[in-house]
């Protein structure tokens, strides 16, 4: 499995982001952050972003940034690591 960060870019961008997080990931998020999800899929960055509705025809997501990590480190709560590791360990659903 995959694990993107999703990030507000804006405070206006803010509620389309979380509310697009919410909606399209809605059992396989974590809220890291005031303007951060971590997301899991097995797809790429392009395909979060059109389950998200960052599509031409949707312009209430703008602003937003996704990233794709195999790699981290930095200092946050345990539930957040242990997060990140149990989905980047998870099986790819068939």
């Amino acid at each position: 499995m995959n694990v993107f960060a999703v990030v507000a870019l804006s405070d206006e961008s803010l509620t389309s982001v979380k509310n697009a997080v919410t909606t399209a990931f809605a059992d396989n998020y974590l809220e890291a952050g005031k303007m951060i999800w971590l997301v899991a899929d097995s797809g790429t960055t392009v395909s979060v972003g059109k389950k998200l509705g960052v599509v031409p025809e949707n312009p209430e997501v703008t602003s937003l940034l996704i990233v794709n990590f195999t790699s981290y480190y930095g200092r946050a709560s345990s539930a957040i690591w242990e997060w990140i590791k149990t989905k980047l360990e998870a099986a790819v659903p068939k």
